[in-house]
């Protein structure tokens, strides 16, 4: 177990503290810090909460558990403190073993020396960085009950006809009568909603598939783009993406609001967050004419086990999809004047989980960027909290 002990004053007018070791099961608050390459470089650092543990949770060898000591730092300012550059660059530094698994040692935390405020100002300090991650907790609470129910109301109306069936047997209607009256009351031959039509899922959208972009190096960091692979789609930009040049063609350009399927590997979907970014080979950059992202997102999502199954029958190292299997996907489509109508109570829900995705982005950097600064005294505590102020102020 890591904690903080004393050491001499330093220029910052704070006594300095060192890491050192201890026990290993898990209190309420502590921080895990991953020993291994690459988790630390990717900023594995978390929160151990014990009301969403069951039972009795103890540290693996893989983790550094790090903990505040009584009368020298709260617990949850030394959770602040492992996330900053200087404590996770140091641990970085000292990784020892073979390449590709080495691991930080736990005791060589006990030679570094970090700068510790008092005790009030850290709890102060903790709080404003705090309150930032709340909302980002709040924020991704609320995106999971939002995809939930955009997913259920898709699935009764274009997947299971719920209100169709309903009205064919004669059941009361659940929903508001205007709503409710853009639902025909019988299905056809085919089993879809009389006045629907069955179309595939390359019909309804537009799949772009990425570019090598190695064609396109970076030549000026200052001027170019995080390149978006598997691995940026599922874990966000980091420092190790690859950068390319802005000078590839236009259409390959992601920004905020995109949607993205990988259509190999892992095989994830989603809304692009991150900001502007290049389109690489492996991923397709869905667009449509004709229908809006709710709807065809929604309809990827729902094939999206199908194509994971054909993906893991593939006899090769790399599973993945073709073309023939988007043709082969359908979609059920109403009329345009319906599905605008359809749309008003779903579009809402996407464009949300969206918005609080790019604020949480938007809170994580602010977060990052009054860390260092809090913790030397560059900034105040009422600066801080006034910028926090004003972050989320830009996204009510």
């Amino acid at each position: 177990m890591a904690a903080v002990t004393a050491g001499s004053r330093c220029a910052y007018a704070v006594e300095q503290r060192r890491f050192s070791g201890g026990g290993s099961r898990f209190e309420d608050g502590d921080t895990i810090m991953a020993r291994i390459t690459p988790c630390l470089e990717n900023g594995k650092i978390a929160r151990y909460c014990a009301s969403d543990a069951e039972g009795v949770a103890y540290g693996s060898t893989e983790f550094i558990v790090i903990r505040g000591r009584p009368d020298v730092t709260e617990t949850d300012f030394a959770y602040y403190l492992t996330l900053s550059e200087e404590v996770r660059g140091y641990a970085i530094s000292q990784m020892t073993g073979t390449s590709g698994r080495q691991r930080v040692p736990t005791e060589s935390l006990c030679h570094l020396t970090v700068p510790i405020p008092p005790l009030p100002e850290q709890r102060a300090i903790a709080h404003v960085l705090g309150t930032l991650d709340d909302k980002i907790e709040l924020n991704r609470r609320m995106n999971d009950t939002l995809e939930a129910m955009a997913r259920a109301v898709f699935k009764d109306w274009f997947v299971d006809f719920g209100p169709v069936h309903a009205k064919m047997e004669g059941r009361e209607p659940y929903l508001d009568s205007e709503t409710w009256d853009l639902f025909p009351d019988a299905l056809d031959d085919r089993d879809k909603p009389v006045g629907w039509e069955n179309k595939p899922l390359d019909e309804i959208a537009d799949f772009l598939n990425g570019l090598a972009l190695q064609k396109f190096p970076a030549s000026d960091l200052e001027d170019s783009l995080p390149v978006i692979k598997i691995t940026e789609l599922r874990n966000g930009i980091s420092r190790k993406s690859n950068r390319a040049s802005r000078k590839m063609p236009e259409k390959y350009v992601i920004e905020d609001g995109d949607f993205l399927f990988s259509w190999s590997g892992s095989l994830l979907a989603k809304f692009w967050t991150e900001g502007e970014g290049a389109l690489n080979q492996h991923l397709f950059k869905i667009t449509s004419n004709k229908y809006p992202s709710w709807f065809f997102s929604q309809w990827i999502y729902h094939h999206l086990d199908e194509f994971r199954a054909v993906a893991a029958s593939k006899a090769t190292t790399m599973g993945h999809i073709q073309r023939g299997h988007l043709k082969e996907a359908m979609t059920s489509c109403p009329p345009d004047e319906t599905l605008g109508k359809l749309g008003e109570a779903i579009a809402p829900l996407v464009e949300r989980t969206i918005k609080n995705s790019i604020q949480n982005r938007t809170l994580a950097q602010t977060r990052d960027l009054l860390l260092p600064r809090l913790l030397s005294g560059e900034v105040r505590l009422h600066e801080a909290e006034r910028g926090i102020e004003n972050v989320t102020r830009e996204f009510q």
